[in-house]
């Protein structure tokens, strides 16, 4: 298992038969160049593709105070996230449209989501920087982070991010294509089954039953 950006970079120097290994992503080698271009975009790739259990981060979100049409509130966008999974009301308001209402059980203990709500991604008025637009109060939010450190990936995810590096690094290094159609598609291969052991490994959350279906009971 990888423990640095270098050791990922070393193992796609490799895949791809192009020499190495580097000792460093600033080094002036052609191969450190290479590699330095294409990883961070390489990693943010493979992020994006799948709600990962060691990326998964849950936020309360910052009201910015700012009113646009259409929805009650504007969050700001959290600073790490690359990828909004859920929104949920976190907070009770009677004068909001969406609050969270519910009086939970004590078995549910405390890890319970309440149920997504609708919102979308926007961009705040000054254009540099992107909000979160919902109706829900006090929201909070699930998503993935740019998780930036290596020995928090999942095995398998480095794995596959070793051969999506090799087959970037590739074209300018020996424009062998036929090895970079190779390391493509190991690439799919290995990030499939990381998908499916990531998945496996994650219990689902616990979702109360609104009041007026528990006192049926």
């Amino acid at each position: 298992m990888a423990s640095s950006e270098v050791e990922i970079a070393n193992l796609a120097l490799s895949h791809a038969g192009a020499g190495g290994p580097i000792a460093s992503l600033s080094e002036s080698s052609n191969e450190a160049r290479e590699c330095l271009l294409h990883y961070a975009s390489c990693r943010d790739t493979i992020l994006r593709s799948h709600q990962w259990n060691f990326a998964l981060r849950q936020t309360a979100l910052a009201d910015t105070g700012v009113s646009v049409s259409g929805w009650a509130y504007v969050y700001q966008f959290p600073s790490d996230a690359l990828d909004i999974h859920a929104v949920r009301a976190g907070g009770y308001d009677p004068n909001a449209i969406i609050w969270s209402t519910e009086t939970l059980p004590a078995s549910l203990g405390t890890a319970v989501l309440y149920p997504p709500v609708p919102y979308a991604v926007g961009v705040a008025s000054d254009g540099m920087a992107r909000t979160i637009l919902t109706d829900a109060y006090e929201a909070y939010a699930t998503y993935t982070a740019a998780v930036t450190s290596v020995p928090t990936f999942d095995p398998l995810f480095t794995d596959a991010l070793t051969f999506l590096l090799a087959s970037r690094i590739i074209p300018r290094l020996t424009g062998k294509r036929d090895a970079m159609a190779e390391c493509y598609k190991l690439y799919q291969t290995v990030l499939g089954a990381a998908m499916t052991r990531d998945a496996n490994e994650a219990a689902p959350a616990a979702v109360p039953e609104p009041d007026f279906i528990r006192a049926r009971y």
